[in-house]
Formats: C-alpha cells, structure tokens, sequence
C-alpha cells in the first residue's frame, strides 16, 4: 500500500516554450548616441545655503568645562568673527560643520546629508 502525495511537481521545464527576439538580434549598442564634452574647469560656485535656526527646545546641558572650552575657541573661529555675541549653539554649529566638510570622507559626507534631511524632516 503506497501512500500518494497530495501535491505532485511538474516533470517537465517550461523554459525551453518560452522565447524571446531583438528587433536587432543581438546587438545591444548604439553607433548614433554620442555623449557631449564636459569641461571639468567651470567653477560654478554653489548658492548660499538659507541658514534656518530652530527654536531651542532643550536646556544647556553642557559641562562647565565644555562651555569654557567653546567661549575661549570663539576668538579663534573665522566663522564667528563678525558675531558680537555668538552663542555655545553657533560655536557647537560651526565644529560640527567643520567637522563635516573636513573630516568625513565625501561618501559619509553624502550618507550624512541624507540622514540629516531626513531626521529634519522628521522635527
């Protein structure tokens, strides 16, 4: 007495029924598409970026150390210069953008945007 399986497989291949044709058999170049010359030595130089502040919503909660550390860095930072009074958030701003724009490499630089627009978007 065999016991016969409820589901049974296929004893044939269907992809040998099944087949496919190129207006132009095989050849998948195209002799007609010729690409521009780009010059590389334009500068363009990019647009000012809009500088949007958002409203502080959480307390200082830095060290006293940090924050002496910041206020004595502040003479020495190009950026905040032309500041009369910036803030430990302008000085914290400008390391982080420091940091960006110096110390990652331009892939993690591009991973970083995109985090950071999304995690914007999120606010």
């Amino acid at each position: 007495m065999a016991i016969d399986p409820i589901l049974t497989p296929k004893k044939g291949s269907t992809l040998n029924d099944k087949t496919v044709s190129f207006a132009n058999g095989n050849s998948f170049g195209n002799s007609d598409f010729k690409t521009p010359d780009i010059s590389t030595n334009n500068s363009v130089s990019a647009p000012a970026k809009k500088v949007v502040k958002r409203k502080k919503t959480q307390p200082q909660r830095l060290a006293d150390t940090t924050v002496l550390k910041c206020r004595t860095l502040q003479p020495f930072m190009a950026e905040l210069e032309r500041a009369d009074k910036a803030s430990i958030d302008d000085v914290v701003n400008a390391l982080a953008e420091f940091y960006i724009n110096n110390g990652l490499p331009d892939r993690q630089q591009d991973v970083f945007q995109g985090m950071y627009e999304m995690n914007v978007k999120r606010l």
